[in-house]
């Protein structure tokens, strides 16, 4: 009777054993063909941080993942449970059921790890190539520059910023005359405000920023555009982000700097604040004022059921932001906005009811073509109030495209980087051409506020209006990229919670 019960509990075991590792690998195939270009920090950052997931994500995950994976499940137990054999090849089955999906779980874990960057992470290698420079530091450590000891002085009248963080947004998608590489140009209007700008570009061209690991997602964008750092943090670390008082205490970001020189700070997002720890890191480095999706509800913008993609479309979000802007233009101290969209996100965005049909049987260039427009006439408003003569407009990408299939026909020699421009600059020089990344945003950003910044370097970023060589410039994006694709516990000291 025992013999019984502890083959019963055997082949129970052997059964949940299969179906995990069923789901697992229907999972990393899911995750792959929808994250081939995501890193493995970020897989762990963003599985930490999923409260406000929107864009129809579960579901997607549900239908695409879940549900196979449950379909082949369901065939195993009924094959086991069917089929006249003897106990003892009952108990083979099984066993090779358990064997069979542990074998192609593995394959695709291994697969998915070196696609994600897993091995590279943990074998730091790539800082032998630097040996002789950085000693016994690393790269990070080596080359960062810390704002709480460097001198920025503004201008006694400073000026206003406005800082339009575009989601997913690429110079890529622009034709080659304009120095993209999509057939048809899909954002005409950003182009035109891309050539009258500042992206350090060759006449007639745009120019963007290349995205390294660990600046390659929304939150990490954003992180990196406003402390010149990448959103690094020890895996073994991040799912103690949720019990930090504040995200990255030791870093003096942008809004850390503008909130001593008496700014007033806003953020305005259509999803929850909360999200990635948007929030959290806003409210500590730069005291923002918060507009999210909860802000919106309690003040009776929109219904308390309304939710539509992820929260609050654009189109909505773009009214809110000429009221909160005007409400900011009356107070008598300088204003600092922030706002990020969403219509973009991917898989293949939000069509709103805005959107023209002017690319036949692809809704993501549409979406791309309509978000563009909007932002143009945004800033084109703007431009007609009275504050603008002394305001500073940077329009920035937050990351490439996660889409699957949108930039399938771009050339693998083609370098994508993230659209960028800045507007109304009160900084010097701006005609040369620049390799730079979304680093050097975060001085760049101050000096064409009219700030002088002391050695032109903040975090790992390089003022683009200076002479200094940007980390780019002097190693090459490859070589930057394996760099920075290290763990780095240089960054977990900054992050508050230790190596």
């Amino acid at each position: 009777m025992k013999q019984r019960k502890r083959q019963f509990v055997a082949e129970i075991v052997k059964l949940v054993l299969t179906a995990f590792f069923v789901l697992l690998f229907f999972s990393e195939v899911w995750g792959y063909r929808n994250w081939d270009s995501m890193t493995w920090e970020e897989l762990v950052f963003q599985m930490h941080t999923l409260e406000g997931t929107g864009g129809g994500m579960v579901e997607r995950y549900f239908r695409e993942a879940f549900a196979p994976a449950a379909a082949v499940f369901s065939l195993i137990l009924v094959f086991f449970f069917t089929i006249k054999i003897r106990k003892k090849d009952h108990r083979r089955f099984s066993g090779m059921a358990v064997l069979v999906s542990l074998i192609l779980c593995g394959f695709m874990t291994v697969f998915f790890g070196h696609s994600l960057g897993l091995f590279r992470y943990y074998k730091g290698s790539a800082s032998k190539e630097l040996t002789g420079v950085l000693g016994e530091k690393e790269f990070i450590e080596y080359y960062y520059v810390d704002p709480a000891e460097v001198e920025i002085s503004f201008p006694e009248k400073k000026r206003n910023l406005i800082y339009i963080f575009m989601e997913s947004m690429e110079m890529t998608y622009g034709d080659p005359s304009v120095g993209g590489d999509f057939d048809e140009n899909v954002i005409p209007e950003l182009t035109e405000l891309g050539l009258s700008g500042d992206d350090f570009s060759e006449p007639g061209r745009l120019n963007g920023a290349v995205v390294y690991n660990g600046t390659n997602w929304t939150m990490a964008g954003m992180f990196a555009q406003s402390t010149g750092l990448p959103l690094k943090v020890p895996t073994d670390l991040v799912n103690h982000l949720d019990l930090v008082e504040e995200f990255f205490p030791s870093v003096t970001a942008l809004g850390d700097i503008l909130e001593k020189e008496g700014y007033h700070n806003e953020l305005l997002v259509g999803s929850y604040g909360d999200f990635g720890g948007r929030e959290n890191y806003y409210r500590h480095h730069g005291d923002y004022e918060i507009y999210d999706l909860r802000t919106a509800y309690e003040n009776g913008d929109v219904p308390k059921d309304y939710y539509v993609w992820w929260g609050i479309e654009d189109k909505k979000l773009f009214r809110t932001a000429r009221r909160q802007i005007l409400r900011l233009a009356d107070e008598e101290k300088p204003f600092a906005l922030t706002l990020l969209t969403a219509d973009t996100h991917f898989e293949d965005g939000y069509l709103c009811e805005d959107c023209e049909d002017d690319f036949k049987e692809n809704d993501y260039a549409d979406v791309m073509h309509c978000s563009g427009k909007r932002v143009s006439n945004f800033v084109k408003w703007i431009m007609t109030q009275d504050f603008y003569e002394n305001t500073t407009i940077v329009i920035c990408g937050d990351h490439l495209t996660m889409d699957t299939d949108f930039c399938d026909d771009v050339d693998a020699d083609y370098q994508r980087r993230t659209y960028m421009t800045i507007l109304n600059s009160a900084a010097g020089e701006k005609d040369r051409y620049r390799e730079y990344s979304t680093l050097d945003m975060y001085p760049t950003t101050l000096a064409a506020m009219g700030a002088d910044i002391e050695g032109e370097k903040l975090g790992l970023g390089v003022n683009l209006y200076s002479r200094e060589a940007t980390l780019t410039e002097k190693y090459g994006y490859e070589n930057v990229e394996k760099l920075l694709s290290e763990k780095s516990p240089f960054m977990g000291k900054l992050s508050g919670l230790g190596e």
